[in-house]
């Protein structure tokens, strides 16, 4: 279990369901149990924890992470690796709320959202499209 920080050494919480950042101290928790991340793993996970729902590029994930602009593209593996590291990490159940957008970058969003669980979600009967007969 995280220990508790003590009164007076408040420092920035940042939690997206069950994922709680504390980028200060450079530790993360998933629910209530402390996970070793390096300092770029936190540092990326840290970014997205603070816009949950926010889509990142490759290169600002990578930025974040190593503390520098870089020309990593969509085509490059750096981000996609981090990514991987990152959910392996996190575990099945907190690995479902990063999720990838197609040609865009990652996001980190609650359990609870639509998408969270990283399969598409059913069309409803409004959702349907109108037919043509």
């Amino acid at each position: 279990m995280e220990a508790p920080v003590p009164a007076g050494d408040e420092e920035a919480v940042l939690r997206v369901g069950a994922v709680v950042v504390r980028p200060e101290s450079f530790r993360v928790s998933v629910a209530g149990e402390r996970v070793g991340f390096t300092a770029a793993e936190v540092r990326a996970v840290a970014l997205l924890a603070r816009r949950p729902g926010w889509t990142f590029s490759p290169a600002q994930l990578h930025a974040a992470a190593h503390g520098q602009a870089s020309a990593v593209g969509p085509a490059s593996g750096a981000a996609k690796t981090l990514v991987h590291r990152l959910r392996r990490k996190l575990g099945p159940a907190a690995a479902r709320q990063l999720q990838s957008v197609r040609g865009v970058g990652y996001r980190l969003v609650e359990a609870s959202e639509p998408g969270a669980s990283g399969a598409p979600e059913a069309l409803g009967a409004a959702d349907a499209l109108p037919r043509r007969d």
